[in-house]
This record gives C-alpha cells, sequence and structure tokens, in this order.
C-alpha cells in the first residue's frame, strides 16, 4: 500500500538541497539504491526490506510516496524532517 505525503518548508528547495539530502540519507541508512533523477530521488534497499521511495521536488517542498510499513514509513518521515531542521528550514508534513 502507497502512502504519501507533502514534506512542506518555509523556503523553496533546490536541487543541491535535494543532493545533501541523498548524502544524508545514504549515511543514515543503509540504502543499496538511492538515484537522483531529474527532479528527485528514487530510493530502493532491498536488505532491510525498504522497498519503495519516490520523493520529487514540488512547488512547496517535497512529495514523499512510500510502500513501507508503519515503523520505515515514520524512520524516513523524521530523518527527512531533521534534515531540513538541521538545514535551517521549517518543514511540516502532511499525509494526503
Amino acid at each position: 500500500m502507497s502512502f504519501e505525503y507533502n514534506v512542506v518548508t518555509d523556503k523553496k528547495i533546490d536541487f543541491a538541497l535535494l543532493q545533501k539530502l541523498c548524502d544524508y540519507l545514504k549515511k543514515n541508512r543503509s540504502f543499496e539504491d538511492i538515484k537522483v533523477k531529474e527532479n528527485g530521488l528514487f530510493i530502493s534497499d532491498k536488505t532491510s526490506n525498504w522497498e519503495l521511495v519516490d520523493i520529487n521536488l514540488i512547488s512547496i517542498g517535497l512529495f514523499v510516496s512510500v510502500n513501507l510499513n508503519a515503523t520505515q514509513r515514520n524512520e524516513l518521515l523524521l530523518l527527512i524532517q531533521n534534515f531540513m531542521q538541521d538545514q535551517g528550514l521549517g518543514v511540516v508534513i502532511d499525509e494526503i
């Protein structure tokens, strides 16, 4: 089952910040595969049962689509929230 979230920030996120998020996620989780695409990230990790995460840049922040269990979703969203706060951004995560 796919869950979708808007990660709303108080400043626009650019591609450079998205690349930093990619690096942050690599450091804080053992991902098998993180691919940066034109306007976002695609994440796959078979070793820890992380099936699929799709992160896209949108005008208000990020759109995150995940196929994970509740614990894994919460862990990923907390990592994203902590990263944004570490970057000095205000952040609100809303489930769609």
